[in-house]
């Protein structure tokens, strides 16, 4: 996941605050002297990016997703908020939290900072939860023995080689889709889930086991292991606002909200 906004409205505020004391140091320019423009518009845009990055420091950050790790629920090219006070409020740059409100719930998508490398930042979907057991066969979920609700889809998509369907899960009070795809074969077609994906994962107390809606195509953690609460950012808000390509206007076609679909998964 890039995160763009993060880096560019600081560097924009630096450069507005750099601005501002340059013309301080040399003399205020008064209004109709040379420089009053620059100097005014500085002074103004620093106020106003200083609000910004509180805002998001310590309430939203925007993030843009960049990959189809989430699909069908969040596409390559979505813009998101995540909400930083969700569960607890840290000091940026010193990483020092200091409120804790409450712990992420099933079925919640976060985003989180890449245990390996602090400065990745990953957004997937809460499944299991400190002390939990989480087992994956047949493409199917299970909680300590328990599986999650699952709603098989009938209608395959087959392109050349490949097939593709849609599940609905029911993970706490979230229902989602989840999208599994595959090379043509018989048996991945019957388990919906290649054999590489299946086993069982022991969640430690303080961390989550997240996986991407779109089971085939996501790194999750199968394969990166647990998530600790400290690496998580916060939980996604529910406004999803398009944007694929920079050189068009952001579409609001798809300003939608991550909610439960229907139950027929039609959605």
């Amino acid at each position: 996941m890039d995160i763009e906004f993060s880096f560019w409205v600081p560097a924009a505020l630096i450069l507005c605050l750099a601005t501002t004391g340059y013309y301080l140091l040399k003399g205020k320019p008064h209004k109709g002297e040379e420089g009053y423009r620059v100097y005014s518009s500085a002074r103004y845009f620093a106020g106003v990016l200083a609000i910004v990055t509180c805002l998001q420091a310590f309430v939203f950050q925007l993030y843009v997703i960049p990959s189809a790790s989430m699909e069908p629920t969040l596409k390559d090219g979505d813009y998101i908020a995540v909400e930083k006070y969700s569960y607890r409020w840290v000091v940026p740059i010193i990483n020092k939290e200091i409120a804790s409100f409450s712990d992420p719930s099933r079925g919640e998508v976060i985003v989180f900072k890449f245990p390996n490398d602090p400065s990745k930042s990953y957004i997937k979907r809460v499944i299991g939860l400190p002390g939990e057991t989480v087992t994956i066969s047949g493409g199917i979920v299970s909680i300590d023995g328990t599986a999650i609700p699952t709603t098989r889809r009938d209608s395959l998509r087959v392109m050349e080689e490949e097939w593709e369907s849609l599940n609905i899960e029911v993970a706490g009070d979230h229902r989602y889709q989840v999208r599994h795809s595959g090379s043509i074969n018989r048996l991945t077609m019957e388990l919906s889930m290649p054999m590489n994906t299946n086993g069982s994962w022991t969640v430690p107390e303080g961390s989550y086991f997240v996986l991407g809606d779109n089971r085939e195509n996501s790194i999750d953690s199968r394969f990166i292991g647990m998530i600790p609460k400290a690496n998580i950012i916060g939980r996604v808000a529910d406004g999803v606002m398009s944007w694929p390509k920079k050189t068009s206007l952001p579409s609001f076609s798809r300003l939608t909200s991550i909610k439960p679909v229907s139950a027929k998964g039609d959605s």
